[in-house]
């Protein structure tokens, strides 16, 4: 899928991959390093290698809102015994921050898919974090 974004000299579309991009970038940041990874919907870590060759187009999901923001969805693997709430959290903050400052698209709701937990091996999950913004 993509967005639409129409502006005074018309429209401009920002595919899926784009954000997934913008996504996994965050996600591989310092201070994210070991915490959580990517994933798709099994939980299958996505590998750094296998992202620059094809990407994964079940990673991320997007939507245009009527009020002219976004949506997101996209799955992650996440460390054991690492606070799900505050990574989430971080994590959603960030990538808002990232998209606003890049795209200049406002996201509204981001909702993060935990599909497992990693310690020796993953550990399938189905856990869904919501976080909605309210306008600015």
């Amino acid at each position: 899928m993509s967005i639409e974004k129409k502006g005074p000299l018309g429209s401009i579309i920002v595919s899926d991959r784009v954000l997934q991009e913008l996504v996994l970038e965050e996600i591989d940041a310092p201070r994210f390093d070991d915490m959580i990874w990517g994933s798709t919907p099994q939980g299958v870590i996505l590998d750094k290698r296998a992202r620059d060759e094809e990407g994964d187009e079940h990673f991320l999901q997007s939507e245009l809102l009527e009020d002219g923001t976004c949506s997101l969805e996209f799955n992650v693997v996440t460390k054991f015994g690492v606070s799900i709430r505050n990574v989430t959290k971080d994590l959603a903050e960030s990538v808002r921050e990232l998209i606003s400052d890049k795209l200049n698209l406002k996201a509204s709701v981001i909702i993060i898919d935990i599909a497992g937990v990693r310690s020796k091996h993953v550990a399938r999950r189905n856990t869904r974090v919501v976080y909605r913004y309210g306008a600015e």
